[in-house]
């Protein structure tokens, strides 16, 4: 753990698959934050703008391809989310 900024290209790392996993050593402070950040309407329009209205709900081997080939297909807005049932 740096507190000094580590120069990487995220969109690298996951194209190629690779996993981070981390603890947090997140306060109740920080949570309380977090949570009134998020309820507040000017940062929720801000972070639906990166997020694709379209959202897939992965039940089998062939939702969760066709969600890739529509994450990969540079034909939508923002993020995708994919949801495991």
């Amino acid at each position: 753990i740096t507190d000094k900024l580590i120069p990487l290209k995220l969109n690298a790392i996951v194209n190629k698959g690779i996993r981070f996993q981390g603890e947090s050593r997140s306060t109740i402070e920080d949570y309380k934050q977090v949570l009134a950040l998020m309820s507040d309407k000017k940062f929720q329009e801000r972070i639906f703008k990166i997020i694709d209205t379209r959202s897939f709900f992965i039940h089998n081997a062939d939702d969760l391809i066709e969600a890739m080939h529509y994450a990969s297909s540079g034909n939508h807005q923002g993020r995708v989310i994919v949801r495991f049932e």
